[in-house]
């Protein structure tokens, strides 16, 4: 009783951990996502609002691509067909198996019932949440002290490839891997067969990632 109440306390502060780090993007009218990027484009590009606009190039992708794509999932879904195809990039193009619309990816469907803008916030904090916590069942069903386990979760929850590239599908993986390396060890240090069981379950929920 007394580990189920630390971890009961310990997933509670990495779930407010992983929502002060999204915080900025869960305000109403706000979007999880850079949305000045598009100020350093044409036509915007020199003009008042692009000469104020900080932003990073390299995640242009959330705006140009991650994003879009979502809201087309949600109309395709909406409109009783399945994502398969994009018929508005140039001559079409696959949507269900581009590679990183990770369409079944479960965080993702959540997209369904979350408006877009908003969806990208919470979304985000999920996976750093799950990531957190995973690295923390994790270790201490290694039998490491809670202050290691916590240290560690915190720690893999905000590592520079999650947190850089949160909004992209590789960081759907690395949210995983921590309860990947759990079921791995269950089976192999203790023989539980339930572990054997979830391998190819989180290995299935990884490949849709």
């Amino acid at each position: 009783m007394k580990n189920a109440r630390l971890d009961l306390l310990a997933a509670g502060l990495l779930l407010m951990l992983a929502l002060a780090f999204v915080a900025p993007g869960l305000a109403p009218g706000r979007v999880g996502a850079p949305g000045d990027i598009p100020l350093a484009e044409a036509p915007f590009r020199g003009g008042p609002a692009g000469q104020h606009a900080v932003y990073n190039g390299l995640l242009g992708d959330l705006i140009y691509q991650q994003l879009p794509w979502r809201l087309l999932v949600q109309r395709e879904l909406a409109a009783g067909r399945f994502p398969l195809w994009n018929d508005g990039s140039a001559h079409g193009y696959p949507l269900f198996g581009n590679g990183q619309s990770a369409v079944l990816y479960p965080l993702n469907l959540l997209w369904v019932l979350l408006p877009v803008g908003a969806g990208a916030a919470w979304i985000a904090a999920l996976k750093l949440w799950l990531a957190g916590l995973g690295m923390w069942g994790f270790l201490r069903r290694r039998g490491l002290h809670p202050a290691a386990g916590g240290l560690a979760a915190g720690g893999w929850m905000f590592c520079g490839p999650l947190v850089v590239w949160l909004g992209w599908p590789h960081t759907n993986v690395l949210a995983l891997l921590p309860w990947i390396c759990w079921a791995v060890g269950r089976w192999c240090a203790d023989g539980r067969r339930a572990a054997l069981l979830a391998l190819p379950g989180l290995m299935a929920v990884a490949i849709f990632g």
